[in-house]
C-alpha cells in the first residue's frame, strides 16, 4: 500500500466540510474514496442498448458492494430510504427488453450506518438525455492492489458505450450537500490535492457527455470523443509512448503511471504521468464555451476554469 496516513487525510478532508451549521456529528456525507466513473449519452445509448455493458458493470459493483448498502435513492422521490432486496432487481428490469425506452431514470445505493452519513462504497446510475454510472470503494481496495483496480475498471467498462470517464481518487458526496459548501471549503481543497475529482457526477454529466473533464490514474476515453483527434489512432499517437493504453469495444483506458497520486502539493508527489497525459487530451477537454459563472461549485467559477485546465500547463 502507499504511504499515505489515510486517517490523516480523512480527518483533514472532514475538517473542510464541517463548521458551526455543519458539524461533525451531523452525519453529512463527504468521505476519500477511491471510484470508476463513466458518462455516456443516455438518449443515443439507451439503456437497453447499452445492457451489456451496464449489465457488466452493474454486476461487478454489486459483487463489491452489495452486501454493503442500506440505503437507496431512487429518481423522483428526492429522499434516501432504507434498501431492500427488491432494490437490487430494479437496474435489471431498466436495461432489459421491458424497461423503460423514454424518461430518466436513476438509482443511488449507499452504505453507511445512517441516512446521508459519511460512506465510501455505493452504487449510482443515472440515465437522462446526460447519463452516468459511477462505484465507490474505500481507497484501501485501490491502494493494497492497483493492478486489480485496473483489472476491474476494465472489467467493468470493457462492453460499455460511454463518451468518457476515470478512475482513482474521489470524493462520495451527495447534491444537496455538496451545494453547503460552494466557496472556501471546495478551493482549498482543489488546490491541496490535484490528483483528486471532485463533484457531483449529476452536476457534472451533461458536460461530460461533450467532453473529458479530468484524467485520473485511469482515464477512459469513447470512440466517439477519440473522433476529435482522429480516433483511437490518433490519441494513441499523442499519448506518451510509456503510458499503458488497453482497447476496450468503445473505446480506450489510458493509465497515468504505476500507481494513483492525490498529487498533495504539500508533499513531494511526482504527477508528471498525469500532467503528461492531460496535455495530450487537451483537445477532448470539455469545451471552454460551456463553462459559464453560476454551473459548478467548485471554489467559484474562476477555481472551477483553473482546475478543469489544472494539468494542462508544464509546471
Amino acid at each position: 500500500m502507499m504511504d499515505y496516513n489515510l486517517e490523516a487525510l480523512r480527518k483533514l478532508i472532514n475538517v473542510y466540510f464541517e463548521s458551526e451549521d455543519y458539524p461533525s456529528e451531523n452525519g453529512w456525507q463527504c468521505v476519500l474514496c477511491a471510484d470508476i466513473i463513466v458518462y455516456f449519452d443516455g438518449w443515443t445509448d439507451t439503456l437497453q442498448v447499452n445492457e451489456p455493458g451496464i449489465q457488466d458493470f452493474y454486476t461487478r459493483a454489486m459483487e463489491l458492494v452489495a452486501k454493503d448498502v442500506r440505503w437507496v435513492l431512487v429518481n423522483g422521490e428526492g429522499h434516501f430510504r432504507k434498501a431492500n432486496k427488491k432494490m437490487f432487481d430494479m437496474v435489471p428490469f431498466w436495461i432489459s427488453p421491458d424497461g423503460p425506452v423514454d424518461g430518466t431514470v436513476g438509482v443511488n445505493m449507499q452504505g453507511g450506518p445512517e441516512k446521508n452519513g459519511r460512506t465510501d462504497s455505493g452504487f449510482e446510475l443515472h440515465r437522462s438525455i446526460a447519463s452516468h454510472l459511477r462505484l465507490t470503494l474505500p481507497v484501501e481496495y485501490m491502494l493494497e492492489d492497483p493492478v486489480r483496480f485496473a483489472q476491474l475498471a476494465e472489467a467493468m467498462v470493457k462492453r460499455l458505450r460511454f463518451v468518457s470517464g476515470s478512475a482513482g481518487f474521489s470524493l462520495n458526496l451527495i447534491p444537496e450537500q455538496w451545494q453547503q459548501f460552494e466557496g472556501e471549503h471546495i478551493h482549498m481543497l482543489t488546490r491541496r490535492f490535484v490528483g483528486l475529482d471532485i463533484g457531483v457526477p449529476w452536476d457534472w454529466s451533461k458536460y461530460a457527455i461533450e467532453g473529458l473533464k479530468t484524467v485520473n490514474w485511469l482515464t477512459f476515453i469513447g470512440d466517439g470523443l477519440a473522433q476529435r483527434m482522429g480516433g483511437r489512432a490518433g490519441v494513441r499517437s499523442a499519448l506518451p509512448a510509456d503510458a499503458p493504453v488497453t482497447e476496450l469495444e468503445h473505446g480506450l483506458m489510458i493509465q497515468a503511471g504505476p500507481r494513483p497520486l492525490l498529487g498533495d502539493v504539500n508533499r513531494p508527489e511526482d504527477i508528471t504521468a498525469y500532467r503528461k497525459i492531460a496535455q495530450a487530451l487537451k483537445p477532448l477537454s470539455i469545451p471552454s464555451s460551456m463553462i459559464r459563472p453560476g454551473l459548478f461549485w467548485l471554489g467559484g467559477h474562476e477555481n472551477t476554469l483553473w482546475w478543469l485546465s489544472r494539468f494542462h500547463e508544464e509546471r
